[in-house]
């Protein structure tokens, strides 16, 4: 019998089986149904999660029905970008199949920003495309609150220039294993008019 496939914008839940697909541009979070009837796993109950939204989409447990991904945790979260498949054993929700890598797009920025890394997940590379002549103005700051450059500081981004930070180059690459942490973007003096194409490149460590 083929899937459903449910495309959502925002607000919704997690209902019967099929594919749930997310377009919303707010972070969001859904519960779990509960796993019924909880001793007969052969019931499966089995839901294709895809974030095709531009926000952090976050699933909690319902009750004691909690998600095992090598340990057991109460939530998980889909960066723009990811996928999971999820099913139950008759205890525990079993993410069976994560994306292990996405990417995050931020287009056309031209003042401060945010973007949001999932729990458990690497910021492996940052790049960056000025689309404009003007150089932003004392270089670009990264940080885990608002101006902070504990992330990166003071990155130098030319006139038309195409920049790639990875590695060392990146002072905090890993957050957190239990939330998702808020990254702030700002110009260390001034934007100057500049207009820049952010890619974020994650990586879910499972």
């Amino acid at each position: 019998m083929a899937r459903k496939t449910f495309v959502l914008n925002g607000s919704g839940r997690i209902a019967e089986e099929g594919v749930y697909v997310q377009i919303g541009s707010t972070a969001i979070s859904w519960q779990m149904p509960l796993i019924t009837p909880a001793a007969r796993p052969e019931d499966n109950q089995e839901y294709i999660l895809k974030n095709r939204g531009s926000a952090i989409w976050t699933f909690t447990a319902n009750g004691g029905n909690l998600f095992y991904d090598g340990a057991a945790v109460a939530s998980f979260s889909l960066a723009p970008g990811m996928s999971a498949t999820v099913c139950q054993d008759g205890t525990y929700w079993i993410i069976r199949a994560l994306s292990p890598r996405t990417k995050i797009r931020l287009l056309a920025v031209s003042s401060n920003t945010t973007f949001v890394v999932p729990a458990n997940t690497i910021l492996d590379k940052i790049s960056i495309e000025n689309t404009t002549a003007n150089a932003i103005t004392g270089g670009l700051n990264v940080g885990t609150t608002a101006l902070a450059s504990d992330v990166v500081l003071a990155s130098a981004v030319g006139a038309n220039a195409l920049v790639v930070l990875s590695g060392s180059q990146l002072s905090k690459q890993f957050f957190s294993s239990s939330a998702p942490q808020t990254i702030y973007v700002s110009a260390v003096t001034s934007w100057n008019s500049a207009s820049v194409n952010f890619s974020m490149f994650l990586e879910y460590l499972g």
